[in-house]
């Protein structure tokens, strides 16, 4: 079952939020912008290797099947054009990404994604409509991510 917009969560990794699709895919683009950018990390050399196009193929095939472990009906999309352009992947996908392209890269993912799943990072949205309201929701987010970012970066 795809995700909506009312179950999709907010991932930022490194002050770089990971845009989602409607099914609740991750772009690949914007998870490369938060590992540093490097030319040798782009998502396409990623694709382009057989252990890549094996797991994409292994998760297609359980979303065929119907697998209930499989919530999305493709593990992959490429958006080509307009402002949601990019590579698009599950979290199975994300996290072996992340694992290319380093250690250290991948557990931040893992941890991230772990907070936000857990409940530790906060994915609601204040109310923009009273500004003291909105600005004590900037400022708590924004301890949190900087509390969290040096636990990452103490336990890495």
């Amino acid at each position: 079952m795809p995700n909506t917009a009312n179950t999709a969560l907010a991932i930022t990794i490194d002050n770089t939020t990971i845009r989602q699709d409607t099914h609740g895919r991750y772009c690949l683009n914007d998870l490369h912008k938060a590992a540093g950018e490097l030319r040798k990390d782009r998502p396409n050399y990623w694709l382009s290797s057989a252990s890549t196009r094996s797991l994409i193929a292994e998760l297609a095939s359980e979303a065929d099947a119907g697998n209930p472990a499989s919530p999305i009906t493709q593990p992959f999309n490429t958006v080509r054009g307009g402002p949601n352009q990019g590579s698009y992947a599950c979290k199975e996908l994300v996290y072996a990404y992340a694992m290319w392209i380093s250690p250290s890269f991948h557990l931040k993912v893992i941890r991230t994604f772990d907070a936000v799943a857990t409940g530790q990072v906060s994915t609601a949205l204040p109310d923009f409509t009273n500004p003291a309201i909105a600005a004590r929701a900037w400022a708590e987010e924004f301890e949190g991510r900087q509390e969290a970012e040096q636990k990452v970066l103490e336990s890495g």
